[in-house]
C-alpha cells in the first residue's frame, strides 16, 4: 500500500483581483461581497481521497477527475494502490481500515483477472483511494465548499492559496468546526 498525502496546487486565478473588484464596483454601485465572488474564478489541482472528491464535484461542477470507470489502477494488488490514509484513527480502527482496503483492492485485481471490465471491477474499491482532480470554480463556490468541508485535509491549503491571491476577500476568513468563519 502506498500512502499519499493530500495536496493542493493553485493552477490559475482571476488576474489582478483587486483591480477587478474596483472595476466591478465602479460598473455597478452597491455590489455585495457575494455578488463579486461570483465573477472571480480559481482553478486547483487537488490530490485527495475519493469521498472528498465527490463532495467537491457536488458543489463545484466544473471539474475533471481521474476516472476509475475507464482507467485501470496502476496496480491491481493492494501494495501497488495509492491511498490517502484516514486521520484520527485509533490503532484498532486503522487495522480495520487497512484490512478492508486490502481485501477490496485484492478483489478488484481478481475481478479484472477473471475478465470483469474495469468500470465494473472498480465498484469494489474503497473511498480512501487517491484521486486527482482539476477543479475550476467561482470564489462563491469555493467559499460554499470550504463551509461544508472545513475539516477536510485540503481545505486549509485551498483557503491559504485564496488568501494569498485575494487577501481583501479572504484575509479575515478562518476554518473551524462550524465551517468557514
Amino acid at each position: 500500500m502506498l500512502h499519499v498525502q493530500p495536496k493542493v496546487r493553485l493552477l490559475w486565478a482571476t488576474t489582478e483581483i483587486n483591480k477587478q473588484i474596483q472595476k466591478m464596483r465602479k460598473a455597478v454601485k452597491g455590489l455585495t461581497k457575494d455578488e463579486i465572488l461570483r465573477h472571480l474564478y480559481a482553478s486547483f489541482s487537488i490530490t485527495m481521497d475519493r469521498r472528498t472528491a465527490y463532495d467537491v464535484l457536488r458543489i463545484i461542477p466544473t471539474a475533471t477527475a481521474e476516472s476509475l470507470r475507464y482507467v485501470q489502477l496502476k496496480g491491481t494488488l493492494h501494495q501497488e494502490c495509492e491511498f490517502i490514509e484516514p486521520e484520527n484513527f485509533t490503532e484498532e480502527q486503522w487495522k480495520l481500515w487497512y484490512m478492508t482496503s486490502q481485501v477490496s483492492t485484492d478483489h478488484y485485481g481478481a475481478l479484472l483477472a477473471s475478465g470483469v471490465p474495469v468500470e465494473t471491477a472498480s465498484l469494489v474499491l474503497p473511498n480512501s483511494l487517491k484521486t486527482d482532480l482539476i477543479v475550476t470554480g467561482n470564489m462563491q463556490e469555493w467559499c460554499e465548499w470550504l463551509q461544508i468541508e472545513a475539516l477536510s485535509r485540503v481545505a486549509p491549503q485551498i483557503l491559504a492559496a485564496l488568501k494569498q491571491r485575494a487577501p481583501k476577500l479572504f484575509g479575515d476568513m478562518e476554518l473551524g468546526k462550524g465551517g468557514l468563519k
